[in-house]
């Protein structure tokens, strides 16, 4: 059973003839290809568009890699009909060398009118050439994973409790790949498995010719063992050296960060400047891109804990369009998420449960906020008994149906 995710076909309709190239990305196995579809039946079916308006090229097929791009740009116009909009899809282009070129030649052809839209899983290829080129001329479209209300929608009992339906996606994760097999967990596990080690070789090891494939491993799973801490290049360093593993220079490292956060496996998190409103260069945060990899990753784990709590709420912000930091204040006080967008500000914490015990540590860093901005508290159990003085309060359940 296919599930359409009519958000991102609603987006890009939007878009439609709109002289920007359209980008969509994510991490591998997301579901870009199965969208791009999605938006080639709405096309066809719901604004009629005929068959032979629309080419599509899908270069994971080791054929079409085989070819150069001159001889793809021919066979395109060779297809291509004039006088009429022309509608081109390339499915992770960034598999066919020097991919920049061929979107620019047709891009700039004059003789016909072409709408493009390519997928990609690695954000590397926006500080290509073509984002050189097209400043201002692209419009990317992140994929995320299928989100809490979506697989309470189309794969879990939405008669259950909410809390029930909660840990089964914190340890399943919305990854296109798997959702067709929310039932079965031993698929489950080898597709997330599958997914890590291509995005590893294929977006890393591959793209950036890394001979030591273990030292990434190891660093791969030190961020997912450390979500919602902050830590540095230094951290990483020192950490291996004092457990006597493997050592790899302060530089390399940073470079492996760069790499796993263009190839979506994680996101990374500033820190805001609260007096100053600035961005801060310091110790930053990282996130997983999608809960089934962080439980896969970090096997020791509950289902219900603060940090994936807080990985799933980092999701859903980034998926409303958000720009989100963390921070803390000069008393060490920290706010897990500030949120921007559309000028507007947004202060949240996350928590397990929130008690008489805890209240006062969770709210401490925003009783130094003074400039009229919400502040937010998420949590998955409400103990306290504290008046809030201002501060709005939803369970999990709420925020996430919001």
């Amino acid at each position: 059973m296919e599930f359409v995710r009519k958000k991102y076909i609603n987006i890009l309709n939007d878009h439609i003839n709109d002289q920007n190239i359209k980008v969509i990305t994510g991490i591998r196995r997301i579901g870009k290809s199965t969208i791009l579809n999605q938006f080639i039946n709405f096309l066809l079916n719901d604004l009629k568009i005929m068959n032979t308006q629309i080419q599509k090229y899908d270069f994971n097929n080791p054929f079409l890699v085989k070819k150069t791009y001159p001889k793809v740009y021919q066979e395109i116009l060779k297809k291509a009909i004039k006088n009429e909009t022309n509608y081109l899809f390339f499915d992770e282009i960034q598999e066919i060398k020097n991919f920049e070129r061929l979107i620019i030649g047709l891009y700039e052809n004059k003789d016909f009118d072409f709408d493009i839209y390519i997928t990609g899983s690695n954000s590397h290829m926006f500080s290509s050439e073509l984002v050189t080129l097209f400043t201002g001329r692209t419009f990317e479209l992140e994929i995320f994973p299928f989100s809490f209300i979506e697989v309470c929608e189309f794969l879990l009992n939405n008669n259950s409790h909410w809390k029930t339906n909660l840990e089964i996606y914190l340890k399943k994760g919305g990854l296109g790949a798997i959702v067709p097999f929310y039932e079965n967990d031993v698929k489950i596990f080898n597709k997330l498995n599958d997914i890590f080690l291509c995005s590893i070789k294929k977006d890393i090891k591959e793209h950036h010719h890394v001979k030591f494939e273990d030292g990434l491993e190891r660093i791969s799973k030190y961020i997912y063992s450390n979500i919602g801490k902050s830590f540095s290049a230094t951290n990483i360093e020192n950490f291996l050296r004092s457990n006597k593993e493997v050592i790899i220079l302060k530089k390399t490292i940073l470079n492996y960060l760069k790499w796993l956060e263009d190839s979506f496996l994680i996101k990374k998190i500033a820190f805001y400047d609260l007096k100053g409103k600035n961005i801060l260069r310091m110790k930053a945060k990282y996130y997983a891109s999608d809960l089934g990899l962080l439980n896969h990753l970090n096997k020791n784990s509950n289902s219900i804990e603060g940090y994936k709590l807080e990985n799933l709420i980092f999701l859903n912000l980034l998926e409303q369009g958000y720009e989100v930091y963390t921070a803390k204040d000069y008393q060490n006080n920290e706010i897990d998420f500030v949120c921007i967008k559309n000028f507007e500000t947004v202060y949240i914490q996350v928590t397990t449960v929130l008690n008489n015990e805890n209240f006062g540590r969770e709210t401490a860093a925003f009783n130094k906020i003074k400039d009229g901005y919400s502040k937010i508290i998420i949590c998955y159990e409400n103990n306290s008994t504290f008046e809030l003085n201002g501060i709005k309060l939803f369970t999990f359940n709420e925020w996430l149906n919001k």
